[in-house]
């Protein structure tokens, strides 16, 4: 299992105002990189496509702990999760941290480290500025 985390990120909105947003897959295009450029979604999954990069589907997923949102690959050759966990500091005040699993071998891992640790530090940065 390859796992990749990003930063942890302090947001100045509930943990439950955090979830509700994160649930609704139309909010994602707000916090993903400029160099997206393609976007797309509906109430069960959402896609996107960065660069030239192929376009990534996602489903919501079981998720592992209460504190948290989970979404898994719909789809394509590689099968991963984007975990979103969300614990509250205060009453409006919460911690978000993005994690990615993954089934890789060593040479895919190794080609898609770079760029996996970038998106989550780019979706970290836009739940930031939540």
């Amino acid at each position: 299992m390859t796992e990749f985390e990003g930063p942890k990120v302090t947001v100045a909105k509930s943990a439950k105002d955090i979830h509700d947003f994160l649930s609704d897959f139309n909010n994602f295009k707000s916090i993903m990189p400029s160099e997206v450029n393609h976007f797309e979604s509906n109430t069960d999954s959402f896609t996107f496509g960065l660069g030239s990069m192929p376009k990534v589907s996602l489903k919501r997923a079981e998720p592992e702990h209460e504190n948290q949102i989970a979404l898994q690959a719909a789809g394509g050759p590689i099968d991963f999760r984007l975990l979103c966990d969300v614990f509250e500091l205060e009453n409006s005040k919460s911690e978000v941290q993005l994690k990615f699993k993954g089934e890789f071998n060593m040479m895919i891992r190794m080609m898609v480290e770079k760029p996996l640790k970038n998106l989550l530090e780019k979706l970290s940065e836009g739940i930031s500025k939540l």
